[in-house]
């Protein structure tokens, strides 16, 4: 199953769970001309007033936009995005090699395009991301 296996920089920050928060968040990188290949956002349950949104940050220019944002760098979520030809049960073998390898999981986002796949996997510290590059790489 030919895949790459990459590490990818999250940015995070807190966005006001009202219309347009999420629009004054993701306007610096439009601004900058940058495309964001991953982008998740989603109110706080313990806070109705806010949000929150990560980032894929892939460049110099995707760092000057993020802290235009007000976005930081996550210190606490390592991620790796995974892409390849996609088949049926290719997330349960790849979660269950990550199980066997005694991993846990902080997230996980997935899309498959025609025959392709992007998956992105989060873990809470760079210890785990890097193991879980060499099980699945």
């Amino acid at each position: 199953m030919p895949k790459t296996v990459t590490q990818v920089e999250v940015w995070s920050g807190v966005i006001p769970n009202s219309p347009g928060g999420l629009h004054t968040a993701l306007r610096p990188f439009a601004e900058a001309g940058v495309n964001l290949s991953f982008v998740l956002a989603r109110r706080q349950s313990h806070n109705p007033e806010a949000g929150v949104v990560y980032v894929a940050i892939e460049s110099p220019a995707h760092r000057m936009a993020a802290k235009k944002a007000g976005l930081a760098k996550a210190s606490n979520l390592h991620a790796l995005r995974i892409e390849g030809t996609d088949r049926a049960g290719l997330g349960a073998t790849m979660t269950q090699q990550l199980m066997l390898a005694g991993l846990n999981l902080r997230g996980l986002s997935s899309i498959t395009l025609g025959k392709k796949f992007v998956l992105y996997l989060a873990f809470d510290n760079a210890g785990d991301a890097k193991k879980a590059m060499k099980v699945l790489g």
